[in-house]
């Protein structure tokens, strides 16, 4: 996609209901699904190399996360994730607008729209809702979250 409207990501965004359709769907039909968030952290990478209020977070997401590769190749990987995941979780600008601009300008500089993408908050939304707990009850997976020295534990 190109020019200046078209990332616009927000006019888009899949509302909660219609993620938890395409993940019961996709646990329905048997198939993996991903739905990986590309919060602060991840925008500051994506815009590497960064400055001024960008490497602050960009250093910051470093300890947090416990990032131990260059930039350069955490870049490279977060670019890949974001062109293979099946939604993309993006900073809507009713939640923090100055990085939802900086994630369209991420978006235009790498000349790529997700094909779906919704909140990078939905799973608080959900929580707010009071139905994550419910629609997990009956599910087997794993959660993974950061800091990624606890990700990975199966529920």
């Amino acid at each position: 996609m190109g020019g200046d409207g078209n990332y616009h990501f927000e006019k888009s965004l899949l509302d909660n209901r219609k993620v938890i359709k395409l993940l019961d769907q996709a646990i329905k039909q048997n198939k993996g699904f991903s739905l990986a968030r590309f919060g602060i952290g991840e925008i500051s990478y994506l815009s590497y190399p960064a400055n001024g209020l960008l490497v602050q977070e960009f250093k910051r997401y470093e300890s947090y996360a416990g990032v131990s590769h260059a930039p350069e190749i955490i870049r490279r990987e977060l670019v890949r994730l974001m062109q293979d995941t099946d939604i993309a979780g993006l900073m809507a600008p009713w939640r923090l607008d100055p990085w939802a601009k900086q994630t369209r300008t991420v978006l235009e500089q790498l000349k790529f729209m997700p094909t779906k993408a919704c909140c990078a908050w939905i799973m608080q939304s959900l929580l707010d809702e009071g139905t994550l707990w419910l629609w997990l009850s009956n599910k087997k997976g794993i959660s993974c979250w950061t800091p990624f020295k606890r990700s990975g534990n199966r529920f």
